[in-house]
């Protein structure tokens, strides 16, 4: 932990098969600190005031622009884009042809034909050069954004006036899911109404050049505000607690089913090639693709999917997915006294303890670098002892002394109140079932992003 919040400390980029690569570095080229003022008090940042991140960057921000953007885009996404204008981003995801989830992340309409994607590379990559290979597409341009911009997050119910004392200027009109273009220091940022924090929040997208100085003037327009500096530990438990379903924490990217992928990787991304590898389990579920490479119904998001308006990577097998009994998504509460059984093993002299939480949040960094990823999923089984699901993303919810995680859970056993048993533990441990109650889903307790009613948010300081 790094318990100095000024504290810097250079990350020496690492070379991979003679491509430098970044991870877990914030924009201004240090590694992001696991904590800055303790995750407890950053956690309860996005409940009762707001947090700046700079977790996300590592997304990679890619533009897709130039005649003819906008139908390569459609040929890949299932989304709808027709609904999308200037200004406006949803959530994009592509499938392979198994109908299982390829890429997931955000894309944003900046122009008529140009289009900022966040968390789609190397998929949305590797599909444009297919179709300009076969000569399709040739005037669809693909750059590097994140070598250039730097997106920040500010979120939780105090970020508006933050935003609005940040820029000096009237936000409330801004609607979920829209940007518009402001300054911050003179400098040109988009403000953009979406976050992870479950709540009201909003992503300050500003040039890698005066990224530091961004930074610094966030946080000084929200020191009045309570606002709270986000590391990296704090960061990813917002997700499961406000029900988004995350890469890498709930499910993996399936690659390994699109054909010709791997050929690819070999010359335009050679890091990538361990991630065709299913992950390592860490947790009573060990079949990992059983585990972690969903379809989008599986996990709750079957609903942007849009059949209507045009053909997509995936169509035909998505909507057998669809007709199909699939599971459902929701939170699971864990038992109180069977934690405290799991801890106690740790202590009470017993030849072989259960496995160790270890962490208050089962969060393991996509790594592009060593293979395979390590990510933990547990059986969900009911009274009969039926394996009926699987949890993952167990987090500890400071705010309400509890533990939690998601669950792909069978349609049957969704019910709010349901009792089911969580099998904690790898085979190589001593494994303890822990009861669990199906709960509210999403079991953040604040009103969502988009349902937030911003005209009882005061107004920040601004220049009127």
């Amino acid at each position: 932990m790094i318990a100095d919040p000024n504290y810097k400390l250079q990350f020496d980029t690492i070379d991979v098969n003679g491509i430098p690569f970044q991870t877990l570095v914030n924009p201004f080229g240090e590694l992001i600190p696991y904590e800055f003022t303790g995750w407890k008090d950053e956690v309860r940042a996005w409940h009762e005031a707001a947090y700046l991140g700079a977790c996300l960057d590592a997304a990679q921000a890619m533009s897709i622009s130039g005649p003819g953007a906008t139908e390569f885009l459609k040929t890949i996404l299932v989304n709808n884009l027709d609904n999308a204008p200037v200004g406006k981003s949803k959530r994009g995801m592509i499938l392979n042809p198994m109908g299982t989830i390829a890429a997931d992340g955000v894309l944003i309409r900046e122009e008529e034909e140009r289009w900022i994607t966040c968390g789609l590379w190397p998929m949305d990559k590797f599909y444009l050069d297919q179709a300009q290979a076969r000569g399709e597409f040739t005037e669809v341009i693909y750059n590097d954004e994140w070598a250039t911009n730097v997106d920040f997050q500010i979120g939780g119910p105090r970020s508006l006036e933050i935003v609005e004392s940040a820029t000096g200027e009237d936000f409330h009109d801004l609607g979920y899911l829209c940007f518009r273009w402001s300054q911050i220091n003179g400098v040109r940022v988009r403000v953009l109404r979406l976050g992870m924090a479950g709540t009201l929040s909003y992503e300050i997208h500003c040039p890698r050049e005066t990224s530091k100085e961004t930074y610094n003037a966030i946080l000084a327009a929200g020191e009045p505000y309570g606002i709270k500096r986000l590391g990296l530990h704090a960061y990813m438990m917002d997700h499961t607690e406000n029900g988004f379903m995350q890469a890498c924490t709930h499910f993996m990217f399936d690659y390994r089913n699109t054909p010709g992928l791997a050929e690819w990787m070999e010359t335009e991304a050679p890091f990538m090639l361990g991630q065709l590898e299913p992950p390592a389990c860490n947790g009573s579920e060990q079949d990992a693709e059983k585990a972690f490479y969903v379809s989008p119904y599986d996990v709750g998001m079957g609903f942007i999917i849009n059949y209507s308006t045009h053909d997509f990577v995936g169509k035909e097998a998505a909507w057998a997915k669809r007709g199909a009994r699939h599971n459902k998504l929701v939170s699971l509460e864990w038992n109180a006294e069977d934690i405290a059984d799991v801890y106690l093993s740790q202590y009470d002299g017993r030849e072989k303890p259960y496995m160790d939480f270890e962490n208050t949040v089962d969060f393991f960094m996509w790594d592009f670098v060593s293979s395979p990823s390590l990510l933990r999923a547990d059986k969900v089984l009911n009274d009969s002892d039926e394996q009926i699901g699987i949890s993952t993303g167990r987090t500890r919810i400071v705010c309400r002394n509890t533990m939690i995680s998601l669950c792909s859970i069978d349609p049957d056993y969704a019910e709010p109140g349901t009792q089911v048993k969580i099998v904690w533990g790898s085979p190589d441990y001593p494994q303890k079932e822990i009861r669990a109650t199906v709960c509210k889903f999403p079991y953040l307790d604040l009103p969502a992003n988009a349902d937030f009613d911003v005209s009882q948010v005061p107004h920040g300081n601004i220049k009127r």
